[in-house]
């Protein structure tokens, strides 16, 4: 409750005897008090802000980002309300300081310390001042356990100041509260307040700062003799409030900026004061007269068409009526030549027979020179390839020997762009639906691409790595590279999502290796999965392969493929359905370990009947040929065209298409000579 003041009334009387001086000097002097009083009661009820977004979690974790910046697949954390139970009862509800709602946190099961728990991260200012603290629990039967010749787990309150990288690892102060840990009082709702390094409660952000971090930290450490501590933690009500700030204070401090010669340069500052704010930009602490210069005395300065000679630090110094204060500063580089875009921005994937644009846009104080190269052989113009010395270059009639890295040296290697292509055979676009089946780009996805996602214990291996803690090399199935999954945190692996048709039948697998020299150990094992999921992302259903475990035969490489639920290979999309996530996933719960490679994995539309025979209708409108077909949901249509049919006839492909029941239609601008076309349908 606030604090409610009483003042007693008075009577006052003003004479005009001039006797009466001093009884008129007594009542100013019982005014002025009475303004004293009135003001420091208005200082003492001023309340500050919490600077926490949902404080209470009564939105549930809503503005709230989980600690650490990783996170396995068995959550550490919840929230929960007083209609639930205390892990472990029955009987016993959870319970909260406030509200309906209470943050619980717990110990990652790891062989090592773990810190989880949950953040937020707000601006702030060098010199500002905040205090912060919170309320925590440890409930019976769920309260923490302590470790033979350990405290066990305990939890705490931890504000970090930060500079503008947000780097935790190296705070510029760190500030935590009391703990709670298995000496607490159990069952009981304990105040934690964050204190400095002389226990009192303000916190002041240090020079250089840009953020403060709250966060509220389960501290857990691995085992003794197999043994965790285990417990949890509830928080609930906590506070971070900024108590007083600078004045003039920068909030938003100039950042800096990297253009390309004759590119414009703009920095910023967003800044706060008692009284109006004036600015002055300086380049290496000097007042600055470049008549490219614009907004020298505003927030935002702007520098047109740079050179390297405006190269330099940035800063402005803002300025109130309480005084003066500078920024930090702000570097601009002026790249001469540089390159401002590359299209497309980081590579593309084409099909044989297509034509791949790559188109560089630069600038330089002198002209440029181009000379492209393809894995660091030069380029020559031919029949195929034009724009060999251009900021574009054209390769038509791509074949898989085309995929590669593409580089333009500008000016004699001032400055490179490079941009990646990758060519796949129609054939393979229309059998797999999966991209990268058998890693040979070298990487789980391009950059470009939606492909493979790893998470925790996942690699690409050759035929030039080992074993793990083995001198046997490791085996491929097919080309250069493979796939492994390891033990590395309780849930491992990789997945491809894809889109698929309801109703539609597929085939999955793919062939897998367990080396002797590198065994899974029980209880772990790896799976296939085939996931089929709506629009929302929920699975439907789920097919798997048999599962890889101990008893799988070790030294050979086995194909596997996922079942139905009698047992065969054909599985059905259900209605629904809008796409398939293929994982590849090992469950390590015990942490026990273990390799398994993987390779040439594969989705397919199940083989099915010919669709119909399908008649091209041409017309030509505007200077373009514009071919028109029915199509059939599940089948994939390849227009290809050639300029004569003298043998040998070489075929192009114009455009690839999904069918869906739709009539569809490619168009081709026409040309002086004649050009004939085909229709090959994939199922």
């Amino acid at each position: 409750m606030k604090p409610s003041h009483y003042f007693q009334q008075r009577k006052l009387e003003f004479r005009q005897n001039p006797t009466c001086r001093n009884g008129l000097t007594s009542l100013l002097i019982t005014l002025m008090a009475s303004v004293a009083i009135l003001a420091l009661s208005a200082t003492s009820a001023r309340a500050f802000v919490n600077s926490l977004a949902n404080p209470g979690f009564e939105l549930g974790t809503s503005g709230w980002i989980i600690v650490q910046p990783w996170v396995w697949n068995g959550a550490s954390y919840a929230v929960q309300n007083t209609s639930q139970f205390v892990n472990g009862s029955g009987t016993v509800h959870v319970a909260v300081h406030g509200g309906t709602n209470a943050f619980k946190v717990w110990g990652y099961f790891q062989t090592y310390t773990t810190t989880p728990g949950a953040m937020q991260t707000i601006a702030a200012a060098p010199g500002s001042t905040w205090t912060a603290d919170g309320w925590a629990s440890t409930e019976v039967p769920d309260n923490l356990k302590p470790l033979t010749g350990s405290l066990g787990c305990r939890s705490y309150i931890q504000v970090l100041f930060l500079d503008a990288t947000t780097n935790y690892g190296a705070p510029l102060g760190s500030y935590t509260s009391p703990w709670i840990d298995t000496n607490s009082p159990t069952s009981t709702w304990i105040h934690l307040q964050v204190t400095n390094t002389s226990g009192g409660t303000t916190l002041t952000a240090p020079v250089g700062t840009a953020f403060v971090r709250f966060q509220m930290i389960m501290w857990q450490p691995g085992p003794v003799s197999g043994v965790y501590p285990g417990g949890s933690v509830y928080w609930d009500d906590v506070e971070l409030f900024l108590t007083s700030k600078p004045d003039p204070e920068i909030t938003i401090q100039p950042v800096p900026v990297t253009k390309v010669y004759g590119q414009t340069a703009t920095f910023s500052v967003t800044a706060d004061g008692l009284s109006t704010l004036s600015y002055k930009w300086q380049k290496d602490s000097a007042n600055i007269s470049n008549p490219n210069a614009y907004g020298v005395t505003t927030s935002t300065l702007t520098l047109s068409n740079v050179t390297t000679a405006m190269q330099g630090n940035y800063t402005v110094i803002v300025t109130d009526l309480a005084g003066p204060l500078t920024s930090g500063p702000a570097s601009l580089t002026v790249l001469d030549p540089g390159v401002i875009s590359i299209t497309p921005p980081l590579g593309q994937t084409k099909t044989e027979g297509q034509t791949a644009t790559i188109t560089v846009v630069a600038a330089g104080s002198s002209g440029l020179t181009y000379a492209w190269q393809t894995n660091g052989t030069p380029l020559s113009n031919d029949g195929r390839i034009s724009g060999a010395t251009s900021a574009t270059l054209t390769v038509a009639n791509l074949t898989t020997a085309d995929t590669g890295t593409y580089t333009l040296v500008i000016n004699g290697g001032a400055v490179q762009a490079t941009n990646g292509l990758k060519v796949v055979t129609a054939a393979q676009l229309a059998t797999n639906l999966l991209v990268n089946p058998g890693f040979e780009d070298g990487v789980l996805s391009e950059p470009w691409e939606t492909a493979w996602v790893g998470f925790n214990g996942v690699v690409l291996q050759t035929t030039n790595d080992y074993y793990y803690l083995s001198a046997t090399p490791v085996s491929v199935w097919d080309g250069t590279y493979v796939c492994e999954v390891y033990g590395s945190d309780a849930d491992d692996g990789i997945y491809q999502n894809v889109p698929v048709t309801a109703g539609a039948t597929y085939h999955a697998g793919g062939w897998f290796y367990m080396s002797s020299d590198a065994p899974i150990a029980a209880p772990t094992t790896v799976t296939m999965q085939l996931m089929f999921k709506n629009a929302g992302g929920t699975t439907l259903t789920t097919f798997t392969a048999p599962v890889i475990d101990v008893n799988f035969v070790p030294d050979t490489w086995i194909s596997l493929q996922a079942t139905n639920a009698t047992g065969g290979t054909d599985i059905v999309a259900p209605a629904g359905t809008v796409s398939a996530t293929c994982q590849i996933y090992e469950f390590n719960w015990s942490y026990a370990g273990g390799n398994v490679y993987f390779d040439d994995l594969y989705l397919t539309h199940a083989s099915q009947s010919a669709p119909p025979a399908v008649t091209i209708a041409a017309s030509a409108l505007g200077g373009l040929m514009n071919l028109t077909f029915p199509t059939t949901s599940g089948v994939t249509y390849e227009v290809l065209y050639t300029d004569s049919l003298n043998s040998p006839i070489t075929w192009h492909t114009n455009s690839t298409i999904a069918g869906d029941g739709a009539v569809m239609g490619v168009s081709d601008p026409i040309g002086a000579t004649q050009r004939f076309y085909r229709l090959l349908e994939h199922y």
